[in-house]
């Protein structure tokens, strides 16, 4: 029977019974093959069923250990762990962790002491969590800055569950300071002051980040709202709003320190000169030690001088002086109001004087419908007060044309209301009446004329008629009347 070999290594087993004078040469051989093979110089690959460190069976598959194959860490580097007091259980959070070698050699020169590391005993993380270091680029100095913490299990474990990623993670790739030191000098969560300007951060706010300027206070403490704002006086301090809107009040010196002003298109220049802002018409409310001042001034070029004149003064007891324009009742039946005064005796209906008017109108006589006298002269003015109406004219005839009956004067400017009013004739001549006769009239109600009379000592009062007008009467008349 011929020499055999072991399987795994080829090892010489020296035939039974045969050569004896050479087993001592195979027999060398093979303890040689034995020295170089324990020696580290080659491979072996021991089938072993159990491994045991201490008593202790390591659960960790060959898969899971050649992850160690590669690892550069010296002996004193992983001296480190001789210490540690992790036990199996915690140790075994480690099998099936993902890392290559060439990411657990980020380890190697970690200067965590024993003790250091002995943080981690306790540690609940699970492998999954564990695993999202995978991929940290971090460089062993940077992780170096972790050397030293003394959080415990317990603090560390609020870790416990982090879904942060890998790229979020290396956010901190880089950092090169204390990370203690850095967190110091940010600021509190309350209170605190903060300097300077926030690299990245834009707002709608009014900050110094804003996206567009909303305010602009310059280096006089002049604000600008959508606008920055003009070089004013500076004995003024201004707030101007849009393009011609200003509010500035006066900050010391000059005759009237009291002063506030609301305006429309106009400043203060450095010199002290009121300005246009823009090329428009201005307008300017001022309050002036206890005066109410309003002011206008025309058209002009912007920055060009300003030239106001004063509309309507309020003065501090209270009397309104209107110097130009006139003071205009905008809705009908609105007035000005007395019911401040004292009452008559008789049934007051109204204390608003709410109208005034004065205009001319032409009369006219009409006797028998026939409206078709001719004159030289048909002249009629009126004054309207309120409700009360004054009315005074002059009318010549030259013709009678088809007038034939009962005569009325015809043509006043407002309908009659209320009560009946006597005329007034102030002169006549020319009229064909009896030379101890007198005429007069009154005014019909809701209408616009007046019936004329004729009074004789003989016969007393009847209708005036046109014959008694003749062709060439001339009459002056007044009257006051109520209307609306």
């Amino acid at each position: 029977m011929a020499d055999t070999t072991t399987t795994t290594y080829g090892l010489t087993k020296p035939e039974i019974g045969a050569s004896e004078d050479t087993w001592g040469t195979k027999l060398n051989t093979n303890l040689d093959t034995i020295d170089n093979l324990l020696d580290g110089g080659a491979q072996i690959s021991p089938d072993l069923t159990d491994l045991e460190i201490d008593g202790t069976i390591v659960t960790a598959t060959p898969a899971e250990l050649n992850i160690l194959d590669g690892v550069t860490a010296t002996t004193a580097e992983l001296n480190i762990i001789d210490g540690v007091t992790s036990t199996t259980a915690e140790l075994n959070i480690l099998d099936g962790v993902t890392s290559t070698a060439t990411e657990i050699n980020l380890l190697d020169g970690v200067t965590a002491t024993t003790a250091e590391l002995n943080t981690l005993d306790g540690i609940t993380a699970t492998t999954a969590e564990l695993n999202v270091v995978d991929g940290i680029t971090a460089t062993v100095a940077e992780l170096n800055i972790l050397d030293g913490v003394t959080s415990t299990a317990a603090e560390l474990n609020v870790l416990d569950g982090i879904t942060s990623t890998v790229t979020e993670l290396n956010y901190t790739d880089g950092v090169t300071s204390n990370i203690q030191t850095q967190l110091g000098t940010k600021l509190p969560l309350a209170g605190g002051t903060m300097t300077g300007t926030i690299a990245g951060f834009t707002s709608t706010g009014i900050d110094d980040n804003a996206t567009s300027t909303a305010i602009t206070i310059d280096a006089s403490e002049n604000v600008g709202i959508g606008v920055t704002p003009e070089s004013w006086y500076s004995q003024f301090k201004a707030l101007q709003l849009g393009e011609g809107g200003s509010i500035w009040g006066r900050t010391g010196g000059g005759a009237n320190p009291a002063q506030v002003y609301v305006a429309a298109n106009t400043y203060y220049n450095t010199s002290g000169s009121e300005r246009y802002i823009t090329t428009n018409a201005a307008s300017q409310y001022s309050q002036t030690a206890g005066t109410h001042n309003f002011s206008v001034a025309p058209s002009g070029t912007a920055d060009a001088a300003i030239s106001f004149t004063t509309a309507m003064t309020i003065a501090n007891g209270g009397d309104v002086t209107v110097n130009t324009g006139n003071l205009v009742i905008g809705t009908s039946g609105k007035g000005i109001d007395f019911s401040a005064t004292s009452d008559g005796s008789g049934t007051m209906t109204s204390e608003v004087l709410d109208d005034y008017e004065q205009g001319t109108f032409t009369p006219y006589w009409n006797a028998g419908s026939q409206t078709n006298a001719s004159y030289s002269v048909q002249a009629g003015n009126y004054t309207k007060i309120g409700n009360r109406v004054h009315v005074q004219g002059r009318i010549v005839v030259t013709s009678l044309g088809s007038l034939s009956g009962g005569l009325r004067l015809y043509g006043l400017p407002f309908t009659t209301l209320g009560s009946y009013s006597s005329i007034s004739i102030g002169r006549a001549t020319g009229l064909a009446i009896p030379a101890n006769a007198t005429i007069s009239g009154f005014s019909e109600l809701g209408a616009t004329f007046c019936d004329m009379t004729i009074w004789e000592t003989s016969v007393g009062t009847n209708t005036m008629l046109a014959s008694d007008l003749s062709a060439d009467g001339d009459i002056m008349f007044a009257l006051d009347y109520l209307s609306t």
